[in-house]
């Protein structure tokens, strides 16, 4: 890959997680402040209800081209683990911190964990709070991740495919992954089409 596009692309991802901190870092754009109701709402339109709602868009897009020029002819299993390390290892352990985090607050400040209010003893809800198997986890800023995961892995087994028509695929996959049609197995649609969006992009040059 040229330096010069290899600098595009870091310089994408750094943007791209600066405006989802903007989005989801308390108070984020769910509060009133300043950036949301104040004299300054305009930035937080544009940074946080823009840029913001369109970085996992723009992230997914560039795992989907670096995986066309970087890992189409890793083996799969290698790439499931390569993933696994990148992707999921971090998700599990912040989601585990957060948890962690959330349970303590009672005991410490006297104030309920809204978070984790609804999570039930039972195995199901305790997997889905911490990794996001069959649902949202607690912290719902991570649940992405596990999409992305599970996308990439639909990606690299369609290779062979998006090799030999990659306009098709795309228009496939954009017809496919629209709404709820894939779920549980993809929460996320967009970030599945966008993943082959890059990827078709990066077969086409």
């Amino acid at each position: 890959m040229p330096s010069e596009e290899s600098r595009l692309i870091e310089t994408l991802r750094v943007f791209c997680i600066l405006a989802m901190m903007w989005v989801h870092v308390n108070p984020g754009m769910s509060s009133a402040s300043i950036v949301t109701t104040g004299e300054y709402a305009l930035v937080g339109a544009v940074l946080g209800n823009t840029l913001g709602r369109v970085s996992v868009s723009l992230l997914s897009f560039i795992s989907g081209y670096l995986l066309w020029q970087r890992a189409r002819d890793i083996a799969f299993g290698r790439y499931v683990m390569r993933r696994f390390r990148t992707v999921l290892v971090p998700m599990l352990v912040w989601s585990a911190l957060y948890i962690l985090l959330a349970v303590m607050k009672e005991p410490l400040t006297g104030s309920t964990a809204r978070k984790i209010a609804g999570i039930g003893p039972d195995a199901v809800s305790l997997a889905n709070a911490w990794a996001g198997i069959t649902g949202s986890t607690a912290n719902p800023s991570l649940f992405f991740l596990r999409d992305l995961f599970v996308a990439s892995l639909i990606l690299r087994l369609a290779v062979p495919l998006v090799e030999r028509a990659p306009v098709l695929v795309a228009a496939v996959v954009l017809v496919a992954a629209t709404g709820d049609a894939l779920q549980p197995l993809v929460f996320r649609a967009s970030i599945l089409q966008f993943l082959f969006f890059g990827a078709v992009a990066a077969r086409l040059g």
